[in-house]
């Protein structure tokens, strides 16, 4: 088994500190609004995976990032229940910020390549 290298470690370390920040940050919002906490995780989401291109880092963030946020933001702590079609799109838009992240971060790598 390979050792995971060091860049890939600070890369997810970044990336679940990107997704926990913005639990914290949305708990300061108003509880009436959880689609408007998502948007903050989805845009944070998107710029983390643009920025780094990578996709285990960015993936297990955006996992991370939806986990806390139906277990604390949305939910009362502790209630993991779900609410139907709500929870897919929600999960939905959460996979399509870190996949369009993705595709703009590796094609401005490919631009930047000499």
């Amino acid at each position: 088994m390979q050792p995971v290298p060091l860049w890939r470690a600070a890369r997810t370390a970044c990336g679940l500190a990107v997704a926990t920040t913005c639990s914290a940050i949305t708990l300061a919002l108003p509880a009436g609004h959880p689609m408007l906490s998502y948007a903050l995780l989805d845009v944070a989401l998107l710029c983390f995976s643009a920025l780094t291109a990578d996709a285990i880092a960015a993936t297990l963030a955006g996992l991370a990032g939806y986990a806390l946020f139906q277990t604390f933001v949305v939910h009362t702590p502790g209630d993991v229940a779900g609410h139907g079609a709500v929870e897919v799109w929600r999960f939905t838009a959460v996979v399509l910020s870190v996949a369009i992240g993705l595709t703009i971060g590796r094609a401005l790598r490919l631009v930047r390549q000499p």
